[in-house]
């Protein structure tokens, strides 16, 4: 499997703010990548909410606590303060996230590329699971959703500039 990158700069969520930890205004958030460590020693977030305009603060301490991370925010000095930002995205700038390797890609930027087959169109990339043997892709498809394991054999390129993901048959897509 061959892959190729994209320059963009867009934010990128890594976690959501799940609640408030004490009384204090730390949050725990619920990251989407548990091994990930760049929010420990990021400086600066950017929150997300629906019909809100974006927020950045400052990261003035982050630790782990289990599956989780705990952080304060410059400015949120309360429990009532940490529960408004209840739901919110936890976004960095692209260009924070650490450099990927030639055959390596963030889930990020194969959600919405065009899958094909040798065949011809296949659909449409709307999720990104990861599983204990592999990761997979969720493909939406004129006949339903079809899980499509990232291996090869089933993937010959992923194509993140083109937001292009060409499979080397249409057996992938063949329900068990």
């Amino acid at each position: 499997m061959s892959t190729s990158t994209s320059s963009t700069d867009a934010l990128i969520e890594l976690a959501v703010v799940a609640r408030p930890h004490g009384v204090r205004g730390e949050l725990k958030l619920k990251l989407h990548n548990e091994d990930s460590e760049l929010l420990l020693s990021t400086r600066e977030v950017t929150l997300r909410r629906a019909g809100v305009p974006d927020a950045r603060f400052q990261i003035d301490g982050a630790r782990r606590a289990n599956d989780a991370l705990l952080v304060r925010l410059r400015g949120v000095d309360s429990r009532e303060a940490a529960d408004a930002l209840r739901g919110a995205g936890v976004c960095v700038p692209r260009s924070s996230l650490p450099e990927v390797e030639d055959d390596e890609f963030y889930a990020v930027d194969v959600i919405g590329a065009e899958v094909f087959a040798p065949e011809g169109p296949v659909g449409e990339v709307v999720e990104f699971v990861e599983y204990p043997t592999c990761d997979a892709l969720i493909v939406a498809t004129p006949s339903g959703k079809r899980e499509i394991p990232l291996v090869e054999g089933v993937v010959a390129r992923v194509d993140v500039a083109a937001r292009r993901i060409e499979l080397t048959s249409l057996a992938a897509l063949e329900p068990e």
